[in-house]
């Protein structure tokens, strides 16, 4: 489908590029960003919180301003640029109050990207259709590549820090794309360059035949509709879990190579070590979106398995000691990356289960701020006192398996 070659790949893009800025820090920080910036205490973890305390912040502005916003794939062109100029930055912070008021902004400008992403995705294709583009949109690419890239960025000889030329480059390539993308991606099905005229008629009659929505539009939001939403038991449901899921994700994105280091490998090993638990995530998430699409009604029950797969992985974590079951621990982690596919389905069903503007608008509303509400407070159980036994890489048993 012509759909598929050019505004999934732009999604799946946006998504890549935010998760690779966002996911930096962790890896940034395995090459002695907290030493260069003199950190102490839980200064790294309010990193990690200030920039969702800013995100959680914009959610009111952004549920506000996107309804009256004609380009939609414009203006997430233009948060792309602009945030990418904002991690160039990051590689010119000297201190924690430099650093940290950077990422305030950072987390200002991402605000909007995760409910574009759904009204796109809502207003191109079909509630069949939907669970599997989110799916691959909802990547988990960005873990992948930023282990292999932080171990190439590990050998490189050059007067910077290892960590600046990190933001540097992953800056620099998102505004790159982000100029790209503002004159290649349409606005809407009848802006579409790549479909002619039956195409656009048959696209269009295919989302308004599934009352998914063909623009997103509300001249004045009916709050009748708001209130019908919140009343709803399932909506408090899904609240509760996108807070508590996200706690999890607070952890793996910011703390995930802290963890793998404190096994006892050294920095490179731990940059490849991190990567297979992001191919766990996407792999899952993959075959859960397929399964929902050939399978009626098997959403709910997947988002059960699969958070009970990621908790068994914690809880190997918590509990089994990686001076004595080092591999195991490491097993633990790869499990602990299913985590992604319940969040992914979650999105999915409230997307493709939402009809009217007003509520889609709010939906897409409520998941970023209860989403920013979980990584918010998840960093801050990351207790600087409690971090892993780093003494660890110096044992003649762990010799071995160092790079």
């Amino acid at each position: 489908m012509k759909i598929d070659l050019v505004i999934l790949p732009f999604l799946t893009c946006c998504v890549f590029l935010q998760i690779l800025d966002k996911n930096s820090l962790s890896y940034a920080a395995i090459y002695d960003l907290r030493k260069d910036l003199h950190l102490e205490g839980q200064q790294y973890s309010w990193f990690a919180t200030i920039f969702y305390i800013s995100y959680l912040l914009m959610q009111i502005p952004v549920f506000f301003l996107l309804p009256k916003i004609k380009n939609l794939t414009g203006f997430m062109s233009l948060l792309l640029t602009c945030w990418g100029i904002l991690v160039m930055l990051l590689a010119a912070c000297k201190n924690f109050a430099g650093f940290a008021t950077v990422r305030f902004f950072l987390g200002m400008f991402e605000a909007a990207l995760q409910p574009c992403c759904i009204i796109v995705s809502t207003s191109w294709y079909t509630k069949r259709e939907q669970p599997l583009r989110m799916a691959m949109w909802s990547n988990t690419f960005a873990g992948i590549f930023n282990g292999i890239f932080g171990y190439a960025f590990g050998h490189w000889n050059a007067k910077l820090h290892i960590w600046q030329y990190m933001f540097i480059v992953y800056g620099a390539v998102t505004v790159v794309f982000g100029i790209f993308t503002y004159f290649v991606i349409p606005a809407d099905i009848e802006s579409a360059w790549f479909l002619n005229k039956e195409e656009k008629k048959i696209a269009t009659m295919r989302i308004a035949t599934n009352q998914t929505g063909i623009k997103f539009k509300v001249e004045t939001l009916k709050w009748t509709q708001i209130l019908e939403s919140i009343r709803h038991v399932k909506y408090w449901l899904i609240v509760i879990f996108i807070i508590v899921q996200n706690f999890i994700n607070a952890g793996i994105t910011n703390f995930n190579t802290f963890i793998i280091k404190g096994f006892g490998y050294s920095n490179f090993r731990t940059m490849l070590l991190a990567t297979p638990q992001a191919s766990v995530a996407m792999v899952v998430s993959l075959l859960a979106a397929a399964a929902t699409y050939y399978i009626k009604r098997i959403r709910c029950l997947l988002i059960c398995i699969t958070t009970g797969v990621t908790m068994t992985g914690i809880i190997m974590i918590w509990k089994i000691s990686p001076e004595t079951h080092r591999n195991a621990c490491l097993a633990a982690i790869y499990i602990a990356g299913f985590f992604n596919t319940p969040y992914v389905l979650i999105l999915s069903l409230l997307a493709s289960n939402t009809s009217g503007d007003t509520k889609k608008a709010f939906a897409s509303f409520s998941v970023g701020v209860f989403y920013a509400l979980g990584n918010l407070i998840g960093p801050q159980f990351f207790l600087n006192y409690e971090s892993p036994n780093t003494k660890l890489v110096s044992k003649q048993c762990y010799q071995p398996v160092l790079l």
